[in-house]
């Protein structure tokens, strides 16, 4: 006789519509060891409260492991408090370390906090599921317990290639320009005065306005008007289009209308422990991708697009650098045919399909180690 499948809750340190909660329910989903389970999203219940609700969560049901996605101060306090109280089994999912970004943007006070609660996971969480092969050495070299490496994925029902001319139609865009688009939170660095988007705003100033060319930036964030204040400061305003926040299941329309899509990172320690959730839904549309030159994302992109060296936090140099490649890609459009190759990577190597496997191995394997054993042996 079958016995019960092991049941799973999962904690997402964010809200429903939010990366971390899309992906939460995609795993639900795919993941076969997670039939029986319970999700619950931090932005619904409160910071605090959503402490007290997992741990009476935890005590009510007793699952056999809680799974927290993403590091956040909620669910990985109230994961650790399970563990001490109740003796559950905690496992993280987790794309970036945490003490080393918050260092890089000056946030010393978190970083004060993050750095003593990342070394007490890596004592006490049974599971790590991380996105760069880097951190998944890291860990390793560090005691980690058990980690699995899957990297940020992609829903290829929804993220495919579509209608390049209707794309541009509905955007404006010239059907026969070179776009160059650039999709994510536009967030203002204050420390450096930085706004994700910036090196295209510089590298449009790099070329002749005559050139057919046009950029474009999807995403919302307190420094779009910033953006936008640079646009015209470097007289470029006119070949850029600005969308502004749109919703993740239309990001598929505004990737159709592009030819190269830009994937920019600092060139820093904390880049090597993290990955970008936008190079798969590039990469499954059919753009060319064009990213900074490090180590996660390396073995990817070289094979359907473009990598460029880039030094330190911001280099003053890479506008430069990525405007000479947009004349090379406009001098040899027979380039970006490389990009043909991004929807079967993205479908071998970076589906939901494939980060679920690992997260199920991964899962089966901490459970079977586990004191209470894992119930859904058949």
């Amino acid at each position: 006789m079958r016995r019960p499948l092991p049941l799973l809750v999962f904690f997402a340190n964010s809200s429903r519509d939010s990366n971390d909660g899309r992906r939460v329910r995609e795993f639900r989903a795919r993941v076969p060891c997670a039939d029986e389970s319970v999700v619950l999203y931090r932005d619904e219940l409160g910071r605090l409260r959503s402490v007290l609700v997992l741990l009476r969560t935890i005590r009510r049901l007793r699952p056999d492991l809680v799974y927290v996605e993403v590091f956040g101060y909620s669910g990985v306090v109230g994961a650790l408090l399970g563990k001490l109280l109740f003796g559950v089994t905690i496992g993280l999912g987790n794309g970036d370390h945490v003490f080393s970004t918050h260092a890089k943007m000056g946030h010393w006070i978190r970083a004060a906090i993050a750095g003593p609660l990342e070394c007490c996971l890596r004592r006490y969480a049974d599971l790590w599921v991380v996105w760069s092969p880097f951190y998944h050495r890291w860990l390793k070299r560090r005691g980690a317990r058990s980690v699995v490496c899957a990297p940020g994925a992609v829903n290829l029902d929804v993220f495919k290639p579509a209608d390049r001319r209707a794309a541009r139609r509905a955007l404006g865009l010239d059907e026969h320009a070179l776009v160059v688009g650039v999709v994510g939170s536009l967030r203002l660095a204050r420390r450096f005065d930085m706004v994700y988007g910036w090196d295209l705003i510089d590298a449009l100033a790099e070329l002749p306005p005559d050139l057919p060319v046009k950029g474009l930036i999807v995403g919302g964030g307190d420094g779009l008007e910033r953006l936008r204040a640079r646009a015209r400061e470097r007289a470029v305003e006119d070949r850029v289009v600005f969308t502004g926040l749109v919703p993740h299941a239309d990001l598929p329309r505004y990737y159709a209308a592009m030819d190269v899509g830009l994937v920019t990172q600092s060139n820093d320690l904390s880049a090597r422990f993290t990955w970008t959730a936008k190079l798969p839904e590039l990469m499954a549309c059919g753009v060319f991708p064009v990213m900074t030159d490090v180590e996660p994302s390396r073995r990817f992109v070289r094979r359907c697009g473009a990598l460029l060296p880039f030094e330190g936090f911001k280099d003053p140099l890479y506008p430069q650098r990525l405007a000479a490649l947009i004349r090379t890609l406009l001098e040899d459009p027979a380039q970006l045919k490389r990009r043909r190759s991004g929807p079967v990577l993205a479908q071998g190597l970076m589906s939901y399909e494939v980060a679920a496997r690992h997260l199920d191995r991964g899962i089966r394997r901490v459970l079977h180690a586990s004191p209470r054993g894992l119930r859904s042996v058949a």
